[in-house]
């Protein structure tokens, strides 16, 4: 039989792995988003990698989304674990719990989140910028048949997959603000429906 102790222990652990793992596909974007405009305006007949950008944006964004995502859920799991420490027979000194606490869980996530969601905004959008004013570099290409037709529509599916990926940061945001209020105004974070899949 596993005890509490080991539970919380193997959770936390993954909790801050997939912190690591999160910030190293953002780190892994920007490496692959500078390489990519580096390349492209060294020479016009490179230019065609930049539409890679707004498709690696996209799969970054839901990489992201999914470390957050799992993240949330083992929070949930540390702060049902541990809600019901303090029936202990040293009730007279209550233990402080990151995952039980308002004071610490609550600020983090409502406010000390939030410069790292506008720091990943900006480092998805800056490259998306950057494919979106090389849009007439593009359709002059595809004019002077440098490029194919085909390619300067990918062009534009790659705007379209910034514009997702911008989508999905904010719904993030949003829903981590939503799981606050949960948080605050004592509402379950998880049902039994949520539960039983």
């Amino acid at each position: 039989m596993v005890d509490s102790n080991m539970k919380y222990l193997a959770a936390t652990n993954e909790v801050s792995a997939r912190i690591q793992a999160r910030d190293q596909v953002l780190f892994s974007f920007i490496a692959l988003a500078a390489i990519l405009i580096g390349v492209a305006f060294s020479n016009n007949d490179y230019f065609f990698v930049m539409i890679a950008i707004g498709y690696a944006a996209l799969a970054t964004t839901f990489l992201i989304m999914h470390h957050d995502l799992i993240i949330g859920h083992l929070c949930d799991f540390l702060r049902e674990l541990t809600k019901d420490q303090d029936d202990t027979p040293q009730k007279q000194k209550p233990t402080i719990d990151w995952f039980s606490s308002k004071k610490y869980y609550g600020r983090t996530l409502t406010i000390y989140r939030w410069p790292r969601d506008i720091a990943q905004l900006i480092v998805i959008c800056l490259p998306g910028l950057a494919l979106y004013f090389s849009q007439e570099i593009f359709t002059e290409l595809s004019n002077s048949k440098k490029i194919s037709t085909e390619l300067l529509n990918f062009q534009r599916g790659g705007e379209g997959c910034i514009f997702i990926s911008v989508l999905v940061i904010v719904s993030t945001m949003l829903l981590r603000l939503w799981k606050f209020y949960r948080l605050k105004w004592r509402l379950p974070l998880v049902t039994e429906d949520d539960s039983a899949t």
